[in-house]
């Protein structure tokens, strides 16, 4: 599946938790109203109520925030591009990440760059390559050193919206049958200009009839870790690794 600009309503993935915060919410009511009343004093609570709120939406966000999501970025000479690209990933709405870069040989800056980042920012972890491995020894080294439930693709040369994840994480986590999704894209010149946008099938038997000519899902995606770890990673098909992906993971019974 794809995600264009949908705002996906989240869901808790336990009714019991939800259950009992809901529980808690009314005890703790009565227990603030009641010394107010005892006090005599015609205070609004609206106050204490707003505060519980709070605490009960972190409550409720923190099922999924603990998930934890590795982002795999492999880059290569992309000095002129790589800051912004990694800090579009840093800012995501959704920060239990687990970034890891790797650098496949560059001979430019690209290198120092994300190490000037990652000094800041304990969840980069940044590799280098001894030498040039290309792309899918590159994105399989990054796979094997990932700790996430899910894996994220990312480029050193793109820029991600600040919800990307967020969104893609909870569409998975609410529709337990896909196993990886995609989205739509806009198409920028160097100066960060818009020339274009990818606008991608969001109907899974669509995708599955246009997979045989055709990658219909951008490799820019979030998976289950499961996917990378039942299809053992990518392999080696430079240029078509993303196409022969899918149509391994489809013809596992798997749903994108």
């Amino acid at each position: 599946n794809n995600i264009g600009g949908l705002e996906m309503k989240l869901k808790t993935k336990h009714i019991t938790v939800t259950a009992v915060m809901i529980a808690l919410s009314i005890v703790v009511i009565q227990f603030i109203k009641a010394p107010l009343m005892i006090a005599g004093q015609n205070v609004a609570i609206s106050g204490a109520l707003i505060n519980l709120i709070l605490i009960i939406d972190t409550l409720y966000c923190g099922l999924v925030s603990g998930i934890i999501l590795s982002v795999i970025i492999p880059v290569y000479n992309v000095e002129n591009y790589v800051k912004e690209a990694i800090q579009s990933i840093q800012n995501q709405t959704y920060s239990n990440l687990d970034i890891i870069v790797i650098d496949d040989g560059s001979s430019d800056k690209t290198y120092t760059i994300v190490e000037e980042l990652a000094k800041d920012d304990n969840r980069i972890k940044l590799y280098k390559n001894e030498k040039n491995l290309k792309i899918v020894k590159t994105l399989n080294r990054a796979l094997s050193l990932a700790n996430g439930d899910y894996i994220a693709r990312m480029d050193g040369d793109d820029i991600s919206a600040p919800d990307r994840i967020e969104k893609k994480l909870r569409f998975l986590e609410e529709n337990k049958e896909f196993d990886l999704v995609g989205c739509s894209m806009v198409t920028i010149d160097s100066d960060g200009v818009e020339m274009g946008k990818t606008q991608r099938l969001s109907d899974f038997e669509l995708i599955k009839r246009t997979l045989k000519y055709v990658s219909p899902v951008s490799h820019i995606w979030l998976a289950r870790k499961k996917v990378y770890d039942k299809l053992d990673g990518y392999r080696e098909m430079p240029g078509a690794e993303d196409y022969d992906f899918l149509l391994r993971m489809i013809s596992s019974d798997m749903k994108c």
